[in-house]
């Protein structure tokens, strides 16, 4: 609820620079948010800034998972007058340690 300015206000807070240990590239959170607007079944996907596979550190994925898996405010998708489950895709764009840009 409220778009991406409402997501980075909810997320920048809990941020800890230390925990994103200078890295960089792309750290995208798939989930499913159901009809009841509950967020679950996480799949993450990891990608350096050249788009090409990469493994991020433990504690940098630990980290921004906790964040996302806390995040409450999510909206269902309504089809037809009827809520219903979504996919939903968080990417982090991270340079050196910091969060550049929130995806899509």
């Amino acid at each position: 609820t409220g778009g991406k300015r409402a997501l980075w206000a909810a997320i920048n807070p809990q941020v800890d620079p230390a925990a994103l240990r200078r890295e960089s590239g792309y750290l995208t959170f798939r989930f499913v948010v159901n009809c009841k607007g509950e967020a679950g079944w996480f799949v993450l996907e990891q990608a350096g800034l050249d788009y090409r596979k990469k493994v991020f550190d433990q504690q940098t994925i630990r980290h921004l998972s906790g964040i996302v898996a806390g995040l409450k405010a999510w909206r269902p998708t309504v089809f037809r007058g009827k809520p219903q489950d979504a996919y939903c895709y968080l990417t982090f764009k991270l340079k050196d340690g910091e969060i550049v840009d929130l995806l899509p």
